[in-house]
């Protein structure tokens, strides 16, 4: 299932992943970006202040803590919307799409 376009692969191994941009900003148009992920591990917590997020899951299991005390745990079909402000973090293995509204820019993202 992953994207074969190894010009678009970006690794991560301080978030233990590998990202694969579908569609940047820049590319279509400011308002959306997507990108595919394999994560074996654990992300870093961190909030993202300009995008509503969607995290739909394609294989594995993921966990996520929100906010410090929430816990939601997806597996293959499941979506999860987290909303600009948020604390979170996430750990897990498999792999999902995440979707970004307006699209992801640098600098968007502060890690805890």
């Amino acid at each position: 299932m992953w994207p074969s376009n190894p010009e678009n692969r970006i690794e991560e191994p301080d978030n233990q992943l590998v990202l694969h941009t579908l569609l940047r900003s820049t590319d279509f148009s400011e308002k959306v970006s997507a990108s595919f992920v394999h994560i074996q591990g654990l992300h870093r917590p961190l909030i993202t202040h300009s995008e509503l997020r969607i995290y739909l899951v394609v294989s594995g299991s993921i966990d996520f803590l929100l906010n410090a005390t929430e816990r939601v745990s997806l597996t293959k079909g499941d979506a999860l919307t987290i909303n600009a402000g948020t604390l979170y973090q996430l750990e897990g293995e498999g792999e999902y799409y995440v979707l970004n509204v307006p699209g992801f820019q640098d600098g968007d993202d502060v890690y805890l």
